[in-house]
């Protein structure tokens, strides 16, 4: 429990001192780039805290893929779950996040995200990584 407990202040405090650099180097300087964060870590907090508000029915895999060559399925329904297996988020849990990326850094309506949303998908995936891994 100590070692989760640093692990997730390590990421809290690393996010926050990202935004305060970000915050003194390109505010501080005129420049037409546009430099906008997320906080990947707060939203996955949020979800795992109140996983049944967001339609998952558990925090458990789907698959057990840590026995051996055999995959073991222990879901009827992979997409009311956030782990797929061990360490891979469902693509629920995937579009989820691309929409609350797209939301908070700028999009003005969901509709008019629907043909980017793949890519997106992909994108955010890898930088979910690390959050999920302290998470779990």
């Amino acid at each position: 429990a100590d070692a989760t407990n640093s692990t997730k202040l390590i990421y809290i405090q690393h996010n926050e001192i990202l935004a305060n650099k970000i915050n003194e180097t390109y505010l501080s300087i005129p420049t037409r780039l546009n430099i906008r964060l997320f906080d990947c870590y707060t939203f996955m907090s949020k979800i795992l805290n109140d996983y049944l508000a967001y339609g998952f029915e558990s925090l458990d895999n789907c698959w057990d893929t840590e026995s051996g060559p055999t995959v073991i399925v222990n879901c009827k329904d992979i997409t009311k779950r956030i782990f797929a297996d061990e360490f891979h988020l469902t693509s629920t849990l995937q579009s989820l996040i691309a929409k609350q990326v797209y939301l908070v850094l700028g999009g003005s309506s969901l509709s008019s995200m629907s043909t980017r949303l793949t890519s997106m998908t992909e994108y955010v995936s890898f930088s979910v990584v690390f959050a999920i891994l302290m998470l779990k």
